[in-house]
């Protein structure tokens, strides 16, 4: 296997004046372990609320997965399981983080969205998250470094990975626009990763089906690549951000941007997984602070409808960031040369990207493979 865990500090995701990790006794966690909690409510906020807005629809996190938008993040009163941040950009994903205690009845998680990572974390509050340390040291490292990295997986783990985002892409619920009870939401789609988790066989062949057909479909979606981004308007959701590689430039181009129609979003790219030019530092120059994601991707602000006239702005910058001097940039270093109304670089010399329709096939109008 060629991928490693990271080397994290697993102290910081507990809430101030609240229990630390090492201060939980395996024993404990033994004990704690034991009964699963009744009555729990998973509750998803799509837009950042201070915790006095929170109360006032009556909602009192008791721990919270992924509550994070740009910088802000949603606290849980015994733990808050984020990584995003600049808070807790050090702390394992949610899915991998060890010694979760479980939570007690009638608790309430909040979260942002409905991915694997967050899945993960959800099944550890609630004692129900299945044994398998690869599949979940998976999901935290393509969650970091992007599904164009599940070369590096070995072939079982691998095949589950897919067979789980095959599902969640065809099996997907509404955008959320609106705070909304997604308990029942939640256990469906772990009693989903469990069997895959068991190897379920019907799921691996759809998985390995799903993942022939959605390749196809990402490249019906492209509409401008050159040496430095590929540009993507999927108006199904199909996942594109992982297309690094170009037939027709026939080698990996450095970055990608997507925006996806169903979920009116862009999404930001890279594949050095940022070490060049920051993914996260890109958005919040263009959408501010709550925009927000790894170095290695990004997206525009939760909740707010972005256009393709935002997808154009987003590749532009990224051309021209990307095109400077061969060396290690962030958006920092360089902001100085940026115009803060246009968003372009001074004195560069700018490329305009023009958006061709993409082609979509008829046939599979309305299909969503992937978010």
């Amino acid at each position: 296997m060629l991928y490693e865990a990271q080397g994290y500090d697993y102290s910081g995701y507990w809430q101030v004046g609240v229990s630390q990790v090492d201060n939980v006794t395996e024993k404990e966690l033994e004990e704690d372990n034991k009964t699963t909690p009744q009555n729990i409510k998973v509750v998803l906020v799509p837009t950042y609320m201070s915790e006095e807005e929170l109360a006032t629809t009556g909602i009192v996190p008791s721990a919270t997965v992924e509550a994070e938008y740009g910088e802000k993040v949603i606290e849980g009163k015994q733990a808050t399981l984020a990584h995003h941040t600049e808070r807790y950009k050090n702390n394992p994903a949610p899915c991998n983080t060890p010694n979760i205690p479980i939570l007690a009845d009638d608790s309430t998680i909040v979260i942002s969205h409905l991915d694997l990572d967050t899945l993960g974390g959800i099944a550890a509050l609630i004692g129900r998250k299945k044994d398998d340390s690869e599949f979940w040291k998976a999901a935290e490292f393509i969650d970091l470094n992007g599904p164009h990295n599940l070369f590096q997986l070995d072939e079982k783990t691998r095949e589950k990975y897919v067979a789980y985002q095959a599902y969640q892409a065809n099996h997907r619920t509404p955008r959320f626009t609106e705070i909304t009870d997604v308990t029942d939401v939640v256990l469906d789609y772990l009693e989903i990763i469990d069997k895959v988790i068991d190897g379920d066989k019907s799921l691996i062949e759809e998985g390995k089906i799903w993942d022939e057909q959605t390749k196809g479909a990402i490249e019906e979606c492209l509409v401008f690549e050159n040496d430095n981004v590929r540009v993507f308007s999927s108006p199904n959701g199909v996942f594109c951000s992982a297309s690094y590689y170009s037939e027709k430039l026939g080698k990996v181009i450095p970055c990608t941007v997507t925006f996806n129609g169903k979920f009116k979003s862009v999404t930001v790219a890279m594949a050095d997984g940022g070490k060049q030019i920051s993914a996260k530092e890109l958005v919040q120059r263009l959408w501010g602070n709550e925009a927000g994601g790894h170095s290695g991707i990004a997206g525009s602000p939760r909740g707010k409808e972005m256009t393709e006239e935002d997808l154009k702005k987003a590749a532009e910058m990224a051309i021209e960031l990307i095109s400077r001097e061969n060396r290690m940039y962030t958006v920092n270093e360089i902001v100085e040369g940026i115009n803060p109304k246009q968003g372009e670089l001074a004195g560069a010399e700018k490329e305009t990207v023009k958006i061709a329709a993409p082609v979509i096939d008829e046939n599979k109008k309305g299909e969503t493979q992937a978010d």
